[in-house]
């Protein structure tokens, strides 16, 4: 049952930085939007690698605002040179509009005065960047050369480093999370860093979860920002498909032209920024959405939905809907969903769209409406009434932001708001599902465990084509010198897909990347182990569904890679067959293909399947991504904001392209990965994923579910320092928060569950950051500690989520499973200082004085690091 509105205390914005295609920086902004602009221009094809002229003339009716050559010196973002082919173009825009953000509020270009330790970075972007898209293109090259004899696979390998770059930062290059990890690095921040994605709603998603950290006093600022490029003809093709074409405010046109650019913000508290003096641009008073579910990606969302969200959004701002003056919309103007909705529930207000001046910008849409309405209170000239954001966004999700003058805000009586509860109620994870490499399902992956079953093996020929990507030993430009991994069984789909009970079509699964199905099953496993049915869906109340996965999934590399093959042709030469392909691909696209592009659709498409209604969206924090998404949902349980959580990850790396590109990177085991060891190489990677219901404890209690344990605490930092380099102080500190979240002493945790990444380095600093915080007690038994990675490899943005139901599946049946040590252990590891043991063998948990309890660690690329403490019910 839902609890009383969610309410917590307005958030104030203090800076903001932008950057289009027709002006840089807010004056600029300013002007745009009173209409002093260009002429929407033509997709700028050339771009983009070859693709073939049919595809071209087809994007030749598209129009919007498009970057030319952005020219940016990456050393005034203190990024060394040996980065410079690595680094996306999206990398530089953000941290340019971040860059503006930070001076705009009045910190100076070191960002001095803001409280260095608790500014969180939240980026938000859509499709794959332009790095990941050549680093798949490059690497599907190979498959052109899997038959060719060793010296035309040599040649075809140089010419492809020749024309495509190889770097052994290519791999950290193409993720979203390293562009908020550098903006937190240039300014010396410790705080959070993600990265996230729901579509053309990602602004929204973002701020809410800036909006959700800062109430529950996690962070004390917040940098979200948000970006958008179109980096492969796929794109606008898939998006065309949508009907993207038109005039956004029009009730009859298709859509709106497209556009680039991104955005900055930076919030506070609103007190916080009263106290420090800083100009308030606008008060965020409310945030609300409701999402009408719909099981192929479009615009469902209803005029009833909006009118709720608005209403709850206005109840936190202390108004009723007719004190609103004005609406920004944030509209695709795909007929229906136009302006229609927005003067239903705003009657007879003037109405704003910033996307008809500068066209529609997708993943930056959301950023912009809100400085456009930013913009429009900061003005001296403009009434001081308060002003509603409202947007409607594929998969069917309408929200609404209401902004306020800083002195009209109902913070200027006082509240009343929300405050978070001295002792946080604990998180009860009251239903499970898994698939992680050769076992299927939580009953399969819990026996393996506890057997100490060995999941890696050698990758199939499918998979790695050793003729043209294995070297056998030592880092080779364009080829893995690793052939084992945690491979998916083959057979899942067959086994644990069931598209009926989804109510999914088959071309609708045949659009579908396998990231989405392999979700989708494990989620219909977690709930039928929660024991959801139609009569208890009512009673749950408002639901979140949180995903961690890459963000450039592999059926937008496989379609972008297609579509652009005249590049390798130009390369490798000429194949007519792959040539002819290009055009069929480009025929193929239909108003499905986008939903197979998107990872926020995953989210998305849980919520549909089950009926959950949920608020979706997609987190990426390097190999952390799991306890970011179980952390975001837990945020919203505690404040309210939802009742009902599914939360957890996915990702299939063993895969040709991740095997390359970590190869390059020295990352991988040469044989098989060995945490601890004394001679650990690297890891092996591992398919799979896991995920989480989770319910506020004393609804579990309430409704007698069967609980597996409570979260009671989670941890968050960056290091700040190197962007591939573990830090054991970072580690530590996220280590630190944990316990004060959580209250709860490190000498009260018997087990820790290791991230156990199988590096001397990784593993050393892992155990030393350990040591520094559960070494510093009277423990009078040793810290178990294990690593799941040794059982079925290292599963990437479902990595925590494998090591998080191992610790509870412990804890339930009061056994810690085995760590496979394939190795001798390494003598210098920091264990006596703990005390701590690794466990090579099942051991018993028995009762003790208090609850037992465990940990999960989980760090990733960039200096993201998490710390998540469990307790048994």
């Amino acid at each position: 049952m839902r609890r009383a509105p969610f309410t917590v205390e307005p958030m104030a914005i203090v800076g903001v930085g932008c950057l289009h295609p027709w002006g840089a920086g807010i004056d600029a902004f300013r002007r745009l939007l009173a209409d002093e602009r260009p002429e929407f221009g033509p997709y700028p094809v050339d771009r983009f690698w070859r693709t073939p002229q049919a595809v071209r003339a087809r994007l030749s009716r598209c129009r919007g605002a498009f970057f030319g050559d952005l020219g940016f010196d990456l050393r005034q973002f203190r990024i060394p040179k040996v980065y410079d082919r690595a680094v996306s173009t999206m990398t530089p825009m953000l941290m340019q509009a971040a860059r503006d953000c930070v001076l705009d509020a009045g910190y100076g270009d070191d960002g001095s005065g803001l409280p260095r330790e608790t500014v969180d970075v939240i980026v938000g972007t859509c499709f794959g960047l332009d790095s990941a898209l050549t680093n798949a293109l490059k690497i599907h090259g190979l498959v052109w050369l899997a038959d060719g004899d060793p010296a035309t696979v040599e040649a075809g390998r140089e010419a492809l480093r020749a024309r495509f770059g190889s770097s052994s930062h290519d791999r950290l290059g193409e993720m979203s999370s390293s562009i908020a990890s550098r903006i937190g690095a240039m300014y010396g921040w410790r705080g959070r860093i993600m990265a996230m994605e729901d579509g053309d709603s990602t602004g929204y998603a973002a701020l809410r979860t800036a909006f959700l950290s800062l109430a529950e006093r996690q962070s004390d600022a917040a940098l979200v920002a948000t970006g958008q490029r179109f980096e492969s003809v796929l794109t606008p093709l898939a998006l065309a498909a949508k009907g993207f074409d038109g005039d956004p405010l029009s009730t009859t046109g298709a859509g709106a032209p497209l556009c680039e650019g991104a955005v900055a913000l930076l919030l506070k508290r609103l007190k916080d920024a009263r106290r420090d003096g800083d100009r308030i641009r606008a008060v965020i008073a409310g945030i609300s959405a409701r999402r009408t579910d719909a099981l192929e990606l479009r615009y469902a969302g209803s005029v009833d939905a909006a009118r709720e969200c608005a209403r709850e959004a206005c109840l936190q701002a202390g108004l009723d809907i007719a004190d609103v003056a004005s609406v920004e919309c944030v509209l695709p103007g795909l007929g229906h969903v136009g302006a229609a909705t927005a003067a239903t529930v705003f009657p007879e207000r003037p109405l704003t769209c910033a996307a008809s001046v500068l066209g529609h910008g997708f993943a930056n849409a959301g950023l912009t409406a809100v400085v456009a309405a930013t913009l429009s209170l900061d003005d001296e000239e403009t009434p001081k009434k308060p002003l509603a954001v409202v947007g409607v966004g594929l998969g069917g999700l309408t929200w609404t932001l209401i902004l306020d003058r800083r002195d009209m805000s109902r913070a200027a009586a006082g509240g009343p708001f929300a405050e978070p509860a001295s002792e946080p109620e604990p998180i009860a994870v009251v239903g499970l599902g898994g698939c992680f490499g050769p076992n299927l399902g939580l009953s399969a992956y819990w026996e393996a465990l506890c057997a100490g079953a060995d999941g890696i093996g050698r990758i199939s020929d499918r998979i790695l084509p050793r003729g043209a990507a294995f070297s056998g030993s030592g880092a080779r430009a364009l080829t893995s010198y690793a052939e084992n991994g945690g491979e998916l069984n083959a057979e899942w789909e067959i086994r644990r897909f069931d598209a009926k009970r989804l109510r999914l079509f088959p071309k609708r699964v045949a659009a579908l990347d396998v990231a989405h199905k392999l979700a989708l099953s494990v989620v219909a496993e977690a709930l039928d182990d929660f024991g959801l049915t139609p009569a208890r869906r009512g009673d749950l109340g408002k639901a979140m569904v949180v995903c961690a996965s890459p963000l450039c999934l592999a059926r937008e590399r496989e379609l972008s890679n297609r579509l652009h093959s005249p590049e390798l042709g130009s390369v490798l030469g000429p194949d007519e067959s792959r040539l002819a392909d290009a055009e069929r691909a480009a025929e193929e696209i239909d108003s499905f293909t986008l939903d197979g592009l998107l990872a926020g659709n995953i989210a998305a498409l849980i919520s549909s399947c089950f009926r959950l209604s949920a608020e979706t969206m997609a987190i990426e924090a390097a190999c952390a991504s799991s306890l970011a998404a179980v952390h975001v949902g837990m945020q919203a349980l505690r404040l309210g904001y939802a009742d009902f959580v599914v939360a957890g990850g996915v990702e299939l790396p063993v895969n040709m392209r991740d095997l390359v590109l970590c190869s390059t990177q020295l990352m991988l085991a040469n044989d098989k990965i060995a945490p601890f060891a004394a001679n650990a190489d690297g890891f092996s990677p591992g398919d799979g994923a896991g995920m989480f219901v989770l319910r506020r404890l004393s609804d579990a209690r309430r409704d007698n579910d069967a609980i597996y344990g409570c979260i009671i605490g989670v941890g968050a930092s960056s290091d700040a320092a190197s962007m591939t380099a573990p830090d054991p102080q970072g580690q530590a500190l996220a280590i630190r928060r944990a316990f004060a979240d959580g209250r709860a002493s490190p000498d009260s945790i018997a087990y820790v569950e290791a991230h156990g990444t199988g590096t001397r380095i990784g593993d050393g600093v892992e155990i030393s950051a350990l040591r520094d915080v559960y070494g510093s007690g009277a423990r009078r038994d040793p810290l178990l500690i294990g690593s799941v990675k040794s059982n079925i490899g290292h599963a990437f943005a479902a990595a925590g989520a494998a090591g998080l139901m191992k610790t509870l599946l412990a804890l339930k049946s009061d056994t810690v499973p085995p760590t496979l040590l394939r190795r001798e252990l390494n003598p210098d590891l920091a264990l006596a200082a703990i005390p701590g043991a690794i466990v090579s063998k099942p051991r018993p948990w028995p009762a003790s004085d208090g609850p037992r309890r465990a940990a999960i660690n989980s760090f990733g690329t960039g200096g993201v690091n998490f710390h998540l403490l469990v307790e048994a019910p």
